[in-house]
């Protein structure tokens, strides 16, 4: 209520002893006499400011009032993250995270620029006889999970073919998450390491892929060919749209004679191993993505050892040790506690 800046009348109605008023800038001194039925009584000003005769102008100051609760939230919020963003990144510095992520960055350049400008005659022949003959071996793998043609198991194969670009990135956000920056750049070199030493080998050691073979046997290949989307064009005929086509049969795939070592089944066994403590859905989705591979004739069995080749090697060097070893290493540990017992018992 607006008070004169004088002395003024104020309506007391249910209070009846002496109190102190402060308004802003303005305090009054209010006497109230114990006889509820007074209706005035006298405001004697003791110290006052001009106060905003404009009832727009408290209308203003009780919504920004109203609005600083979110306000604070949001600031509390950021503080919070910034400490726990700084703790994060406590020990990195810029050079380290440059040279973790060059890997990442030449893994890019060496397959989205420079195979496509490499001319053909200049590239390794293309081998079509080599897999299969070694698949022939293990009756190939590649034949025993599509027979006959089933739409269930086509989609439940294209799934993980098409949550693999995301694979990446996620698995970069949770390894910050559940540790560190510096952990996150471990991954970052690991992965980028073993993404570029495979286009490497699929670029100097071209082979080609289940689908060829089954449509051409051992003829002779050339780069001039489109790539295949092979059993995916099932569900492109399902969908009436083709996706699969637009990926993998067009002359835009860089790598159609890129089957050893296969990188669709390297991605979720490095996710799997560079975090064992997840423990078993990592796992059972690797499992899942090379069933995929093989059921939808993109990679031999052969392929598929050759990533688990790959991610173990780039991990020993690189990362932590990998999975094989640390088995072999937790087997030894146990073994010596055992004979420590058991020397103990005996002494």
């Amino acid at each position: 209520p607006h008070i004169p800046t004088l002395v003024g009348q104020c309506s007391i109605i249910t209070k009846s002893k002496r109190t102190m008023a402060n308004n802003g800038d303005i305090e009054v001194d209010i006497d109230v006499p114990s006889d509820s039925s007074s209706n005035s009584t006298t405001a004697v000003l003791l110290s006052s400011s001009p106060l905003p005769s404009s009832s727009s102008s408290s209308s203003s100051s009780y919504a920004s009032s109203k609005e600083s609760m979110p306000v604070r939230n949001m600031k509390r919020w950021l503080r919070t993250f910034m400490a726990g963003l700084n703790q994060r990144l406590e020990g990195v510095t810029v050079t380290e995270a440059v040279l973790s992520f060059l890997p990442v960055v030449a893994w890019l350049i060496l397959y989205g620029v420079l195979i496509s400008i490499i001319p053909h005659p200049l590239r390794p022949g293309v081998n079509v006889s080599t897999l299969p003959k070694l698949e022939s071996y293990l009756f190939f793998p590649h034949r025993w999970f599509n027979r006959d043609p089933n739409i269930f198991l086509d989609i439940f194969a294209a799934i993980p073919y098409t949550l693999h670009p995301l694979l990446p990135l996620f698995n970069l956000a949770r390894v910050i998450a559940r540790s560190n920056v510096k952990r996150g750049l471990v991954f970052a070199r690991c992965f980028g390491t073993m993404n570029f030493l495979g286009v490497l080998t699929q670029l100097l050691l071209p082979m080609a892929p289940p689908w060829y073979f089954e449509k051409y046997g051992t003829s002779p290949a050339d780069y001039s060919m489109a790539g295949d989307p092979a059993l995916l064009k099932r569900v492109d005929l399902l969908t009436g749209h083709p996706h699969y086509q637009s990926i993998y049969g067009t002359k835009a795939n860089q790598v159609v004679f890129g089957t050893f070592p296969s990188l669709h089944a390297a991605w979720p066994y490095m996710l799997a191993s560079f975090e064992p403590l997840i423990g078993w859905p990592m796992w059972a989705y690797t499992l899942w993505v090379w069933w995929a591979a093989l059921y939808l004739q993109h990679h031999y069995f052969i392929d598929l050892l050759g990533a688990a080749l790959y991610v173990e090697v780039v991990l020993y060097f690189l990362g932590e040790q990998p999975i094989t070893a640390r088995w072999i290493r937790r087997k030894s540990v146990n073994r010596s506690d055992e004979l420590e017992i058991e020397n103990g018992i005996v002494h």
